[in-house]
């Protein structure tokens, strides 16, 4: 039976315009939460980040993929065991492509060689462009590269808002067979995205596109 790496219970996201949602994601599992704009997908990212806090209802996470889940304190600030790519696309404009993937493992002494960034930039399509500074990318790229940081972590669940929105078919592809190497060496993928490309090939879908702030979502499995 598969870890659970994350467990929801009861809980509201601020700035939502849905009711408490209860929801379990497990190792190896790849889970796409769809809903309209503003309805509250990247608020609940932020606060299962531990980057803002609830309004009510409690998260256990997993210490490691082996380990017990275990309650989460609110105040507590973002863990090593889950890591947020937002659509902010926050790249840092005075390093390179693959320089912005190295400082953030260096950031999180993940210990990641040179060589495996550049391998997994190579996987999202940028082998030509290792070397341009942000300002040189397009937003397509700039996604890719902002992705291939969260792919390079070693934390065991990863928060990804909207990850295509400014790409083509082509590159979605190749996001698509990264996600699935991801999820089968055990970790855990909850993907906020509307992108009919994408949201079908994932394990599951947890729509918010009915729910408004008196009704209760149970998404477990």
């Amino acid at each position: 039976m598969p870890v659970k790496l994350l467990q929801c219970s009861d809980f509201v996201p601020p700035n939502s315009r849905f009711g408490q949602i209860s929801f379990c994601l497990a190792a190896d599992e790849w889970i796409c939460i769809s809903g309209p704009s503003g309805v509250g997908k990247s608020s609940l990212l932020f606060v299962l980040a531990g980057l803002t806090n609830p309004i009510s209802g409690t998260i256990r996470r997993a210490e490691s993929h082996r380990s017990m889940l275990g309650y989460v304190s609110f105040s507590r600030s973002r863990c090593d065991a889950v890591h947020l790519v937002p659509q902010s696309l926050p790249l840092i404009p005075q390093l390179d492509v693959l320089y912005n993937v190295l400082f953030v493992q260096r950031i999180l002494r993940d210990g990641r060689s040179p060589d495996a960034c550049r391998h997994l930039l190579i996987k999202l399509g940028l082998q030509r462009r290792l070397e341009p500074i942000p300002s040189q990318l397009s937003v397509g790229e700039k996604q890719r590269v902002c992705v291939a940081q969260g792919l390079a972590t070693d934390a065991p669940v990863l928060l990804i808002d909207e990850p295509t929105s400014n790409l083509d078919s082509d590159c979605v592809s190749l996001l698509v067979k990264l996600f699935r190497e991801t999820t089968q060496v055990g970790r855990a993928l909850l993907v906020a995205s509307n992108d009919p490309r994408l949201t079908p090939l994932a394990d599951r879908v947890i729509s918010l596109v009915d729910y408004v702030q008196s009704r209760r979502i149970f998404a477990t499995s």
